[in-house]
């Protein structure tokens, strides 16, 4: 099924995201690779035999790392590569949106373990001269803390969080920073008795660990930004659209007004002048009442049912379980906009004797599961298996599906049939008290 606005929307708030990062990864990636080289020529300027080997592997696998930060130039290699290469190359650089193996990010935690030892315990290559022990372990801490940095402050946290991803992954890279500074600390304090390198491994150590926190926070609020100026655009959007709509009815409206007097049927001429003098208010319903403010199904029901009083007098009180608007994301409360909005106009059009509409939520580990269940009781059918693709059932099928949740239809036979939506949410909105009513009827009824 082809991806949905919502989805698209998503995709562009996670390619502006990892445009920004990109730039970031390689630039420290290069900097792990120049300290990783300045630890190997330190060692072989001043110890004597073969100390400087320990730290090539953290030299290569930082390369490696800067290799794969450059996703570019990977994506280029792999087009000109042989098929088995490339696939070899499609499992090495991996680049998905959720936290995941790294076989590129393992490989240099290696090596960075293994320069940590060389310089510390339990190798200490470089004891025999305090001064590059002090050197060489603040070398080391600055490539400890370029690794954790990389870990906690990735992007792919930042996307993942708006996600369905398990809850206790986002608080995981909070206990990276502190992990990675204990590992570090027992490892570089062996370095050398002498106290420069004892104070290069305390102190790094709380560096890491408090940079590690004050990073996570950084990219937090980066993102928030960028959702700020994206609900700015969304307004500025709806303004303009509201405009352009009340613009190209407002002369239309005027026009009917005029020639109202050739309505003979009274009723029927009442009813029109409404609707004419109902276009301001409808700019109004344009500009104010979009998932912003609209947002549970009680609310789309009555802004359905705001110009149709028979509408209003049949199902105003069709509405038999809702959740708390204020706790519902404008993802939440635009599925929930287009889902009630489409099947409520199709049955009151249907003239449906009976109409309810149930929207509940369901506790998970990432949020909950929000379930809209609308039953109609109409005298008609729907299959299921044979729905035109060019109906809005069909649409609002393809952005649930988009949104990774799914449209079920019961159809009795009898003239009734349920419409049961469930979808994934980060929120955990509460159920909205409401007067009581008779339970859903089920399809079955």
């Amino acid at each position: 099924m082809p991806t949905s606005d919502w989805e698209t929307v998503r995709q562009l708030r996670c390619d502006a995201l990892w445009k920004d990062a990109d730039q970031v990864l390689v630039t420290r990636a290069m900097l792990r690779c120049g300290l990783a080289a300045g630890w190997v020529i330190l060692a072989g300027l001043t110890i004597s035999g073969g100390a400087w080997i320990g730290g090539l592997p953290m030299l290569l696998t930082s390369g490696l790392s800067l290799l794969h930060a450059s996703h570019t130039v990977v994506l280029g290699l792999e087009a000109r590569m042989p098929r088995a290469l490339r696939q070899l190359f499609e499992r090495m650089f991996v680049y998905p949106d959720k936290p995941h193996v790294n076989w590129v990010g393992i490989a240099e935690l290696l090596g960075l373990v293994s320069l940590a030892m060389a310089t510390g315990w339990p190798l200490r290559l470089l004891a025999d001269d305090p001064a590059t022990a002090a050197v060489g372990s603040a070398i080391t801490v600055g490539i400890l803390g370029s690794f954790i940095a990389n870990v906690a402050g990735h992007v792919v946290w930042e996307v993942d969080e708006h996600d369905t991803g398990p809850g206790w992954m986002r608080s995981l890279r909070m206990f990276i920073g502190p992990f990675g500074a204990a590992v570090g600390l027992a490892l570089l304090w062996w370095a050398s008795p002498a106290t420069p390198a004892r104070f290069v491994a305390v102190a790094g150590a709380l560096i890491v660990m408090v940079g590690s926190w004050r990073l996570i926070l950084q990219v937090k609020a980066q993102v928030k930004d960028m959702d700020d100026v994206h609900g700015q655009i969304i307004k500025l959007v709806r303004r303009q659209d509201s405009d352009l709509v009340h613009s190209a009815l407002k002369n239309q409206a005027r026009a009917i007004m005029d020639d109202l007097p050739l309505i003979p049927d009274g009723p029927l001429r009442d009813a029109v002048l409404r609707l004419c003098y109902n276009i301001d208010a409808f700019r109004g319903s344009l500009l104010d009442g979009g998932p912003t403010n609209i947002r549970n199904a009680d609310q789309v029901l009555q802004s359905l049912l705001h110009f149709n009083t028979d509408w209003s007098a049949h199902y105003g009180a069709s509405v038999t379980h809702d959740l708390e608007a204020a706790d519902l994301s404008n993802r939440d409360a635009g599925i929930i906009f287009m889902a009630v909005s489409d099947l409520v106009t199709n049955a009151a059009q249907r003239s449906a004797e009976h109409l309810e509409v149930a929207l509940t939520s369901t506790p998970t580990d990432y949020g909950s599961e929000l379930n809209l269940t609308v039953f109609c009781r109409c005298g008609g059918r729907v299959d299921p298996d044979d729905i035109p693709a060019d109906s809005s059932l069909m649409e609002l099928t393809r952005l649930v599906y988009g949104e990774r949740g799914e449209l079920k239809i019961h159809d009795a036979g009898d003239g009734s049939h349920v419409f049961d939506l469930t979808w994934p949410s980060t929120q955990q909105p509460r159920a909205r008290v409401i007067a009581a009513t008779e339970p859903l009827e089920t399809a079955n009824a």
